[in-house]
């Protein structure tokens, strides 16, 4: 009885940890600030990244700052062009782990708010 109990509380803490919203989800807030310095230039050698189109430019990002997890270092790569863009980034801890995603970039019509005083 005691080994099946534990195999239904593995296979609990499994599918929270499998879940797309995962456990602490609602609760947790990454919250950083960054130092970064970029060069952007025209890529006339046609790069792409992450498997994203070769846009009009190129860009290159790095930086150090701090995060509610502690030190961080940012890379980012990315290409841009007209009113869209694709690109990654990595964070990084000082001890090697990481956090990569990839993105794109649309850039609408701007929204124009309402004056406070015609929202009331």
């Amino acid at each position: 009885m005691k080994r099946m109990l534990s195999t239904v509380i593995l296979a609990i803490v499994f599918a929270a940890l499998a879940s797309p919203r995962g456990v602490l989800a609602d609760e947790f807030r990454l919250q950083a600030a960054f130092t970064v310095a970029f060069v952007a230039t025209p890529n006339s050698g046609h790069a792409a990244y992450c498997d994203g189109p070769a846009l009009d430019y190129d860009v290159e990002a790095h930086g150090d700052g701090y995060s509610s997890l502690g030190a961080l270092t940012f890379f980012l790569r990315k290409t841009f062009g007209g009113n869209i863009g694709h690109g990654c980034l990595t964070l990084s801890t000082p001890d090697g782990d990481t956090l990569s995603a990839t993105y794109d970039l649309t850039q609408g019509q701007p929204t124009i708010l309402p004056k406070p005083t015609e929202r009331e």
